[in-house]
């Protein structure tokens, strides 16, 4: 439906929340297929705020499925996103990231 309606946020939005679905009932590796997709759109619409959501998604499904050092790329990219934002969903969003960076 948000197809229809042309707007590509909510999409996108909506594509991250199936990803979450996937990786609530276990299946990581199709996860992250939804989360890229989500990033990806949010990148293409300039929404750094929703990237760096469907990234530290993306980064959550990679470590799940063993690829640690692709997820470790992706935090540090979702980290550089929210480098723009001061408020405190943005400095829970950083404490999550950086507790998932160390070992």
């Amino acid at each position: 439906m948000q197809r229809r309606i042309g707007d590509r946020s909510r999409e996108a939005t909506a594509i991250d929340g199936v990803g979450e679905a996937y990786q609530d009932l276990g299946r990581s590796a199709e996860a992250a297929d939804f989360h890229r997709q989500a990033a990806a759109v949010h990148r293409r619409l300039g929404d750094s705020w929703q990237a760096a959501v469907a990234l530290h998604n993306l980064a959550t499904a990679l470590a799940a499925t063993g690829r640690e050092a692709e997820a470790l790329s992706v935090r540090q990219e979702a980290l550089t996103l929210l480098s723009r934002f001061e408020d405190d969903r943005a400095a829970d969003l950083r404490e999550q990231i950086e507790r998932a960076l160390t070992p």
